[in-house]
């Protein structure tokens, strides 16, 4: 997780919109549902916080679009598609007020 400094840790929110399908085999946003609720977590406490929940993959079809606080722990593997070597996907990090 990239934590963005101080009390406005939440004050991001992420836009991915998925150009085209993103599949269980291909390297799909895996999230730790309610975690950016916890607020700033230590480096060393992430693997505890994800041994708690299990982590929810974001499947999207093409022109999807998925927006989600910056502050949740995310992560991605890599895909494991043998007919796509991977996904267009275009991300961007807006204020949040932006989006009220």
């Amino acid at each position: 997780m990239v934590a963005e400094p101080g009390p406005r840790q939440n004050f991001w929110t992420r836009l991915r919109a998925h150009l085209d399908i993103c599949g269980t085999d291909n390297a799909p946003l895996l999230i730790i549902l309610g975690s950016h609720k916890l607020g700033r977590i230590p480096v060393a406490d992430i693997e505890t916080v994800v041994s708690q929940d299990p982590a929810f993959a974001c499947l999207a079809g093409a022109g999807d679009v998925w927006i989600y606080a910056s502050s949740i722990v995310h992560a991605s593997n890599a895909t494991e598609s043998p007919t796509t070597p991977g996904f267009c996907k275009l991300i961007t990090q807006t204020p949040s007020f932006l989006l009220a």
